[in-house]
């Protein structure tokens, strides 16, 4: 009996360390305070917020402003969540970036071949390898007029 109760011992100092690693690690804040769209600008750099887009607006900027300077790998994958003739989920664009010492912006974008498709896209961030946050948004079609058609808007999510 003495044998099995420090082995016993040793198994749930064990399983307390790696609970109290994962708690630490699921707690990290995340760094990232706030994600926004826009189109261009006209001088190749991210304009106001938007909430859509028509086919034309090439290149789309997923702008995502850090809670303060740090360096950290964010990586942007761009999904067509709902597009026709696309299979759900299907990823369309990846980009990765290393902030360097004071940054505290990073700007990715994203361009189709032609034009873009009509549907729900999806940016997905991530920092260090990790998921931080997401943001939905919609590619119009252009009504008769040239202006987009209604729909939904984009949504940031902090996961």
């Amino acid at each position: 009996m003495t044998f099995k109760k420090p082995l016993f011992l040793a198994v749930l100092l064990i399983v307390a360390a790696a609970s109290g690693q994962a708690i630490a690690q699921s707690d990290a804040p995340n760094p990232i305070e706030s994600v926004y769209l826009a189109r261009d600008n006209g001088d190749g750099k991210p304009g106001e917020e938007v909430t859509y887009f028509g086919p034309d607006d090439i290149p789309i900027y997923c702008v995502v402003k850090l809670s303060e300077p740090q360096i950290a790998t964010f990586k942007m994958l761009l999904f067509a969540v709902d597009v026709a003739g696309v299979k759900p989920e299907t990823r369309v664009v990846t980009s990765d970036y290393t902030t360097k010492k004071g940054e505290d912006t990073v700007y990715f974008s994203g361009r189709p071949r032609g034009k873009w498709t009509a549907g729900i896209y999806r940016f997905e961030i991530l920092v260090d390898g990790k998921k931080a946050t997401e943001l939905r948004f919609e590619i119009r079609s252009l009504s008769r007029k040239g202006a987009p058609s209604n729909g939904r808007t984009a949504r940031s999510g902090r996961n």
